[in-house]
């Protein structure tokens, strides 16, 4: 440990103006993502999550990104800032370890330089920076540079061997940040084929890594099932997509490419229902540039292939045939970029050594890079202020997604604006068929207008999609009751108590439909069952109260 101090202070001791001044310069351009709201999936996950606020399951899930949600939401309660600066935090810490491995590998202060400051400031970031729900890539990606971190010391014999145990508990923490992580001792194996003589030592070190790598595959393994019912659900009538490999793997690869050589068309949906034929051949070209630098660079520039493989390798958990996620996301390519970045550093730097910049040319360039980069961060961290910030941008640049299309109904929702709800819903529904969410959304408005047959049909086409959608047999259960269909009431009441995880509203409902149809006996069963779900909750035994108050047993 007063190895890694000591080296730790000589590198900031050698380049501290740098470190103080791409600190300063990130900690400004994130501030304005320090006001930001909850968006998207920090609403379910966070703001509305009662589970994130007992500090003790989140502990025992082992899972690090809701464990530290869990630790501020105790502390200073469902407020976005904490949140963000958490994420700003995070992504300073992970800034000083990329200059850090990047000076372990190259010995370059100048190849450190301008890849802490691509990963520092580049846009494609925001999504894991200032969307809140981003962060365990942060994670993950911090302790998958802190596990390289760690392994190059060791193989440098700048720390004892012994040290080499720690990479296997840096790993786990990588896993149970993002499952992305399993390709880490890939990785490993990649530094030392491009860096290293492969010996019996050599791979001895890969031994922890690799060990808790396989353990964790095969618990990745037997959960796959899970992941591929989750995104492709029977009960929806979806059958499991299967990408063809030629289509999915140049269109993930030459779109990523895009987003980081050229980053103005950045959203939170990437979805790709049709392949124009000149924008797929320029996805083919590109793969197969970065492909020829990868062999071209193995014999002329070391960094730049170890920096390409490394772009390449960190994105297979993401390019399965079998649909498990998104074919592209900003956030998957976190880790990545930095390979990219290193690529695109040492390449530069070679052409910079043959045309011999000067030294204040270079400054100069990489001052109007901070520049550019910094602004157009900025601006994205801006339109993720709020969900009428958010939604409106991603279905202009996402015109062809059916979430988008979704989201945007809910924000003309919000508005008042009935007709271009019914309209984004509608969207959603055509671009995506049998889309119970988007269903469910539409059947909400046309109930608000009061158009209760109208929404009663959605709520039914709702849960034909997705037997499992609770919410749509609670509406269907309000109507019934509003009808006085008391049976029909009952009956939707206890289908969305049987799949909704927290069941205290459908408890309170069957309360009131027995005691207004008289059962006593069958009223006190779901009140006293409603009240042992509230606990010491002070809101849900408040409306407990109120709803006692109002329909008191007879």
């Amino acid at each position: 440990m007063k190895k890694i101090k000591h080296y730790a202070g000589i590198w900031f001791a050698y380049d501290r103006s740098f470190f103080l001044l791409i600190t300063g310069i990130t900690i400004f351009v994130y501030t304005f993502s320090w006001r930001n709201e909850f968006v998207s999936d920090d609403i379910a996950g966070i703001a509305q999550n009662p589970g994130i606020g007992n500090l003790w399951q989140q502990i025992t899930s082992t899972n690090i990104n809701n464990i530290v949600y869990s630790i501020i939401y105790v502390a200073f309660g469902p407020t976005p800032f904490w949140f963000h600066l958490n994420n700003t935090i995070a992504h300073i810490a992970t800034i000083f370890l990329v200059y850090a491995v990047i000076w372990l590998i190259s010995t370059s202060k100048w190849l450190s330089r301008v890849v802490t400051l691509l990963f520092a400031l580049h846009p494609v970031q925001t999504e894991v920076v200032t969307w809140i729900s981003g962060y365990s890539y942060t994670a993950y990606t911090f302790f998958s540079l802190a596990t390289l971190f760690v392994f190059m010391l060791v193989d440098k014999k700048i720390i004892r061997q012994a040290w080499i145990w720690t990479t296997a508990l840096l790993l786990l923490l990588a896993l149970r940040s993002s499952e992305k992580s399993v390709i880490l001792p890939g990785i490993l194996a990649l530094y030392i084929v491009f860096f290293s003589k492969i010996s019996f030592r050599k791979l001895f070190l890969l031994i922890p890594t690799a060990s808790v790598g396989t353990v964790y595959v095969m618990y990745l393994f037997s959960n796959l099932f899970k992941r591929i019912e989750y995104v492709n659900p029977s009960s929806q009538g979806s059958d499991t997509i299967v990408y063809n490999p030629l289509l999915q793997i140049p269109t993930a690869i030459g779109t990523y490419i895009k987003l980081l050589l050229v980053p103005v068309n950045l959203t939170l949906y990437h979805e790709f229902i049709q392949y124009p034929p000149g924008e797929y051949i320029g996805n083919v070209v590109l793969t197969i540039i970065v492909l020829a630098l990868l062999f071209v660079c193995w014999k002329y520039n070391r960094l730049a292939s170890f920096g390409i493989a490394l772009f390449l390798t960190s994105l297979a958990p993401t390019l399965l045939p079998i649909n498990v996620g998104w074919i592209v996301a900003e956030r998957y390519v976190h880790f990545g970029s930095i390979g990219f970045y290193l690529a695109f550093a040492a390449l530069t730097y070679e052409l910079i050594k043959k045309f011999r910049v000067q030294d204040e040319h270079l400054l100069t360039g990489m001052a109007v890079l901070a520049v550019i980069l910094g602004g157009l961060t900025i601006r994205r961290n801006l339109e993720w202020r709020s969900q009428d910030t958010l939604w409106p941008v991603t279905v202009k640049r996402s015109p062809y997604s059916a979430y988008a299309h979704n989201n945007m109904g809910d924000y003309y929702g919000r508005h008042g604006d009935v007709q271009n709800s019914i309209r984004s819903f509608e969207s959603a529904r055509k671009l995506r068929p049998r889309y119970a969410e988007a269903t469910h959304n539409l059947a909400n408005v046309y109930r608000r207008i009061g158009e209760a047959t109208r929404a009663a049909e959605l709520y039914r086409e709702a849960v034909e999609y997705n037997p499992t959608q609770y919410q749509s047999y609670h509406q269907l259960a309000a109507i019934a009751f509003q009808l006085g269909q008391y049976d029909d009431a009952i009956s939707y009441f206890e289908k969305a108590a049987q799949f909704s995880p927290n069941p205290f509203q459908q408890y309170i409902g069957l309360y009131i439909t027995y005691q207004t149809m008289g059962e006593r006996e069958n009223a006190e069963k779901y009140l006293e069952s409603a009240r042992l779900l509230a606990g010491t909750d002070v809101s849900l035994l408040q409306a407990l109260q109120q709803v006692q108050l109002q329909f008191p047993l007879q």
